[in-house]
Parts: C-alpha cells; sequence; structure tokens
C-alpha cells in the first residue's frame, strides 16, 4: 500500500543517516549514538530491517568492531553499545528479515499463494491494494478469460495472473517487461501506470498485443489524473476505444482504514479496453462509461 511506500522512504532516510556516521571515520565520537538509535529505530517494523539489510549494517558493524583502533576496543568494552549491536544483528538476520515472506489470498473461494519481496526491490515487489479489487472482478467473471490464453501486463509478484490461471484460463502469460510475445485475446494489467510515460507505453502494448475481437482489463488507482488523461488521449491515437467504471476496494484491502481511499486523487478505476475497429463482441459487465 501507499503507507508502506512512504514509510520505506522514512525508514531508508532514518537507516542511511546512521549508516553514513558508522562509515565516516571522522564522526567516531558519534558511532556508539549511531549505533542506539539504530537499534532503536529496527523496532519500528520490516521497512527498517529490510534498508538496513540493503545497506549492509551486519557487515559494517562487524567491520566496524573487528578492528584494532582504540575506538573499537572501546565500542567492544561498552556493554550497552554491545548490547545494541547485538540486537541489530539479530533483527536483520530474524524472521522479519526476509522480505520475501509467502502470503495467502482468497477470492470467492479462490486461493493463490504468492511470495512478496521487499519494498527495497521496487514497487512490484509488493500487492497493491488495487490488486485485490482487479482479483476479486476476475473470479466474479471467469467469462472474461475462460478457456483464453491472457496476456498480463506490468505482472509484478505475479499475483493476478496466478488468479485468472486458477479461475479458468486456458494459459497465462506474465510479463514485467516489453518482449517479443504473440497477441492475446485477453490482456490483464493492475497498477502499471505512475508516470505519463507508463500511459504511453501501457496503451501502445495493448495496441500491439491485443487480438482484434479482444478486451483488456486494467485496474488502477488514480494518483495523478495527468497520467490517465494521457492514457485516454494515447488509446485515441493508437486506435483504441477506453470506457471506465469508477470502483470501491473493500475495507481489508485498505489495511482496515476506510478513510485511506481519499488518499488517491481520483479514486480508483476500472478500466476496458478493446479495438475501436474491431470492438468485442461482448464485455463481462455494460456499466462502462466511455471517457470524454
Amino acid at each position: 500500500m501507499e503507507s508502506d511506500f512512504l514509510e520505506l522512504l522514512v525508514a531508508n532516510e532514518r537507516v542511511g543517516r546512521w549508516m553514513d556516521i558508522l562509515m565516516d571515520p571522522f564522526q567516531r565520537s558519534r558511532h556508539k549514538f549511531a549505533i542506539t538509535q539504530l537499534q532503536q529505530d529496527l523496532q519500528r517494523g520490516p521497512s527498517y530491517i529490510e534498508e538496513a539489510n540493503r545497506m549492509g549494517v551486519t557487515q559494517v558493524l562487524t567491520k566496524l568492531l573487528s578492528q584494532t583502533s582504540p575506538v573499537a576496543a572501546e565500542l567492544r568494552g561498552d556493554e550497552k553499545t554491545m548490547e545494541a549491536v547485538s540486537r541489530i544483528i539479530a533483527a536483520c538476520s530474524g524472521p522479519m528479515a526476509c522480505g520475501g515472506k509467502v502470503s495467502s489470498f482468497t477470492y470467492d473461494g479462490v486461493t493463490v499463494h504468492i511470495r512478496e519481496g521487499a519494498l527495497g526491490d521496487g514497487l512490484g515487489a509488493k500487492v497493491w491494494s488495487v490488486c485485490h479489487i482487479m482479483c476479486r472482478e476476475l473470479v466474479r467473471h471467469p467469462e472474461i478469460f475462460r478457456g483464453q490464453q491472457v496476456l498480463e501486463l506490468g505482472s509484478g509478484t505475479g499475483l493476478v495472473g496466478l488468479v485468472a490461471a486458477a479461475a479458468g484460463a486456458q494459459q497465462v502469460v506474465m510479463t514485467d517487461y516489453e518482449d517479443q510475445v504473440q497477441q492475446f485475446p485477453v490482456i490483464l494489467a493492475n497498477e502499471v501506470m505512475y508516470e505519463t510515460a507508463h500511459a504511453q507505453l501501457v496503451a501502445a502494448a495493448i495496441r500491439h498485443r491485443l487480438a482484434h475481437g479482444g478486451r483488456a482489463l486494467l485496474c488502477c488507482a488514480v494518483r495523478d489524473q495527468a497520467v490517465f488523461d494521457m492514457f485516454r488521449d494515447s488509446c485515441r491515437r493508437w486506435g483504441l476505444r477506453y470506457r471506465v467504471l469508477r470502483v470501491a476496494p473493500n475495507a481489508e484491502d485498505l489495511g482496515g482504514i476506510r478513510g485511506r481511499e481519499r488518499d488517491y486523487e481520483g479514486g480508483f478505476l476500472l478500466m476496458a479496453v478493446d479495438h475501436a475497429d474491431a470492438p468485442a463482441a461482448d464485455w463481462h459487465r455494460d456499466d462502462f462509461e466511455p471517457v470524454a
């Protein structure tokens, strides 16, 4: 979720601050303070531990304490400092240190198990709120893809593609970058547009990878309306028909805090795209609205 990413940014800044001190020989007088603060920050949550591991905190502390300098000897002789070091290394080696946790998600009887990565691995390493909206739409309307070949754009963790496969797709090709693949009767994409450049690329990918008479179903949070205006314009340039339906997440999708949906400028959109000159014969719902 967005709050997780913001937490990661804060964790990056705080952990980085203490690491800068620990790696600076001219700030040796502040090493004890930095170790204490770092140990306290790692208690804040997994994002701080992920950042500490990414920055190599265990290696830095091990190297620092193995030196023969008087400063290193003073650190080794300080009981509180060594206790803090032990807690840091334990945190970075324990269960919370593993970004690759296995998560299970169930949508109307369809259960999928995936391994999420650390937020530091990129936005695609985590399951975001909008993904649950998309997955519920798929299992409640399997006629979208049942028995067909499906292409998923920007798969990330692969949750959407796995749900489609479990719910009856003949074959699902999951991609996270442009590749030489054939055309597909069904394209799925979830949370793939964060910048205007993304909007242009996604529209182009749909134009080239969607078979005539096929359908593309996307689901995204609208963080910046300009991105979706660009997507609308790009669809028109490529001869694509673009329609939308405003949807709302369940409370549990937002971590149980309903008000978080107000964090998005334009709410949440389910988007239907097909070729204007060869549209899909039928869609699973008739409440999509044209975009002016």
